[in-house]
């Protein structure tokens, strides 16, 4: 009972703690809100007569009203809240001042705005008042959303128009010189121009946009030709006298005065035609691929069978709500897609994987062209976001290939449904000779799974010559390549062979692993909502061998076996003291199993950054800091290798 009324207690003290910062970025306050709320009366609130300007509002599709809540009574702890009741008929957004809110018709309906007044000193809704918004479409409609019109294809075109109220319309053309139109809605162009014709019905009239040009003409939205290969692009109307020819990159493909496209290497570039007699440009987008070989279907595959197959495109649909029109196809180089539906989260995406090399770090320069036919879809290029538009994208990048079966393949994950053309290239700039070992984290007990044979692998050498070495012989001992668990702990295996080198992270439990308390992985948030407990995180491709345990003497037991430097994440042990505000003497002793030099970043409260240097075998820092409730206790680690890390915190 003793031990729940004291769990009882913590968690009031969190609560009382944390709760005006949460609710604060709940109600988007800025520092300076949240200060003033601290200054605020603890007296009980007073009824603060809220009243609206407006309790109902009736107004058009697309348009704003401004409305503004007042109280009796004023407070720097009174916070207004605006919310509506359907985001799809009404939205609502604050104004200069908390007290105003600005509504904007979205589509026809009706819904009710409501403003809560809160005091934040008191943590609760004192008064609301609401108003209701209908929405109307009070618009003229036409039948087209613009009307284009060639002059050598005839003069003329119809449009029809539908007043709200069912009346008649009355037409006219802000400038007659280059359209008219009559009391039908018949259009007539009389030069090459842009002019507005309106429809009138009583106090209501709407506008619509006529183009007029000479000639009119389109080219195809793509054109696929080989290396050294020419075709004409296809033109869809009349193309003016005199319209010019130009290519985006001629090192891709170049174009004639007839339109005549010619393959130089591979790439995609945008072809264009410029007319000036009629203002007007059509494009295609020239897709170059490779010659010589049969178009083939992709296979389907995971990571490791990307790996392990060098040279080839595998494709992945993540999950059953993942769907495709036809399995995608590579025709000397360039790979078609038709993804009909992706998910939205979790495993519901689809993956194109390839491996680059067989062995060694190849740094390449990497241009991917893709086609997209859909606008603002959604990819992902080796863990970060790439948006695409409508048409040709080219991205570039530098990449580092990694060794078959040890690390990713190169992956594309698409997170959005639609009809692409990808054309990667790859080309190598450099090669890093590179030590492979066949295991870079391992775990051994004192029982029966005592051992572990690794194997090296060199670039160019058959059967190299190896020197093995271990860290701490107390743990494990190497021989040819074996290794020997000795006691528990952990020991960094160094595997060299002339000037290359390459480590493995040996972890040695007893015959029964370290008990203890399993650490729970969590951000700052979860620290600082949960004070007097340690959490920890593994950001990006950063990982641990297993959950860190805190054993029964407040020693936490971890090995990193992954830093994701690529992207700057890394992996943290938080803690959040109970008594925010308080001055702590904080000891760290860290036991490491790793390369003499690694670094530990802590930080906390006031203390700034301090960054502990380690060595193998044991390390001790002590600094002070002064606890908050915005910055928890965290060390951030850099290095591979293995933790046991203890933290005391004496109150001064």
């Amino acid at each position: 009972m003793k031990f729940l009324l004291n769990g009882l207690l913590i968690c009031l003290i969190a609560i009382l703690l944390i709760a005006p910062i949460g609710l604060g970025a709940w109600l988007g306050l800025t520092n300076s809100d949240q200060d003033n709320v601290g200054n605020s009366a603890t007296g009980e609130p007073t009824d603060p007569n809220l009243t609206l300007s407006d309790s109902e509002v009736t107004f058009n599709i697309g348009a704003t009203k401004t409305i503004s809540a007042t109280t009796d009574t004023e407070s720097n702890s009174y916070i207004f809240q605006w919310n509506t009741s359907d985001k799809s008929i009404v939205t609502v957004k604050k104004g200069d001042t908390q007290s105003v809110c600005e509504l904007t018709a979205i589509g026809e309906g009706t819904a009710t705005v409501t403003v809560n007044v809160i005091d934040v000193s008191k943590f609760k809704i004192i008064d609301s008042v609401s108003c209701e918004v209908t929405v109307i479409d009070s618009s003229i409609k036409f039948s087209v959303s613009e009307v284009i019109i060639s002059l050598d294809e005839g003069n003329s075109a119809s449009v029809s128009a539908t007043a709200p109220d069912g009346g008649v319309i009355a037409w006219g053309s802000l400038d007659e010189s280059v359209a008219t139109v009559d009391a039908n809605g018949v259009i007539t162009a009389h030069k090459v121009g842009q002019v507005y014709i309106i429809a009138r019905s009583g106090n209501v009239e709407g506008k619509l946009l006529v183009k007029i040009y000479n000639s009119l003409f389109t080219l195809e939205d793509t054109k696929q030709i080989g290396v050294g290969a020419s075709e004409s692009i296809q033109v869809n109307g009349t193309l003016s006298e005199g319209a010019i020819w130009t290519t985006g990159d001629e090192r891709i493909a170049t174009v004639d005065q007839n339109g005549v496209v010619t393959g130089v290497k591979a790439g995609m570039t945008t072809v264009k035609v410029s007319s000036v007699t009629d203002d007007l440009t059509a494009s295609c987008v020239v897709i170059v691929k490779g010659s010589g070989a049969e178009a083939f279907e992709l296979v389907s595959g995971k990571k490791a069978e990307a790996a392990a197959d060098p040279k080839n495109w595998y494709f992945l649909c993540e999950s059953n709500s993942v769907t495709i029109g036809s399995i995608p196809t590579m025709d000397n180089g360039l790979i078609s897609l038709d993804i009909t539906n992706v998910g939205t989260s979790g495993a519901n995406f689809f993956y194109l994987r390839y491996q680059t090399d067989e062995v060694g770090d190849v740094i390449y320069k990497h241009t991917l062209y893709i086609y997209s036919e859909v606008d603002n879809a959604l990819i992902q290029l080796n863990g970060k976001d790439n948006y695409l538009s409508a048409g040709l994208n080219r991205i570039e990048i530098e990449y580092t290939s990694s060794v078959p079966k040890a690390n990713d393949p190169y992956q594309i994950k698409f997170k959005s449904a639609g009809k692409f053309f990808v054309l990667p290239i790859f080309e190598e700039i450099s090669r890093i000779e590179k030590m492979v070992l066949s295991e870079s984290s391992y775990i051994l007990n004192t029982g029966m799974n005592n051992t572990v044979t690794l194997t090296a692998t060199v670039p160019g050498q058959d059967n190299p010559e190896i020197e093995w070495v271990s860290s701490n012989e107390s743990v494990c001992t190497i021989v040819n390549g074996v290794v020997t668990a000795v006691g528990e702990g952990s020991s960094m295996i160094t595997a060299t062979c002339g000037n290359l080198s390459a480590t493995c992270l040996i972890t040695v439990e007893g015959e029964t692993p370290i008990e203890g308390e399993e650490l729970t992985s969590g951000n700052k948030s979860a620290t600082l909502a949960d004070p007097g407990n340690w959490f920890y995180l593994a950001d990006g491709k950063s990982k641990v061998l297993s959950t860190p345990i805190m054993d029964e003497d407040g020693n936490i037991h971890m090995s990193v076996t992954n830093i994701d430097t690529a992207n700057k994440k890394y992996v943290y042990l938080r803690y959040q003291p109970e008594s925010a505000g308080a001055k702590y003497k904080v000891t760290i002793s860290v036991d490491f199993a790793g390369a003499d030099g690694s670094v530990i970043d802590i930080n906390g409260g006031d203390a700034g950054v301090v960054s502990m240097t380690l060595k193998n075998g044991t390390n001790t820092f002590e600094f002070e800091f002064t606890s908050d409730t915005k910055n928890p206790l965290q060390l951030k680690f850099y290095a591979i290798g293995g933790y046991v890390v203890n933290a005391t915190l004496t109150e001064i």
